[in-house]
């Protein structure tokens, strides 16, 4: 009887573990994804800020090492 509430007691304490490695899962993805969304967005606003900069400035004052001319 006590061998079997042991047993018991171990099963639930590893189904928690798994519960909450799982949920730790589900948190990573997620702020992942929202990390490459922000990102992804920076990227392109700075992308049209580049573009916006050669467009009022001469190209000879353009020297931006970050946006590199295509």
């Amino acid at each position: 009887m006590l061998g079997r509430g042991l047993y018991f007691n171990q099963a639930q304490k590893h189904f928690q573990q798994l519960l909450l490695m799982e949920e730790r899962a589900t948190i990573a993805r997620e702020l992942h994804d929202s990390l490459a969304q922000v990102l992804s967005y920076l990227r392109i606003q700075l992308t049209l800020l580049s573009v916006r900069y050669r467009k009022i400035m001469p190209p000879h004052k353009v020297s931006w090492p970050i946006f590199p001319r295509r």
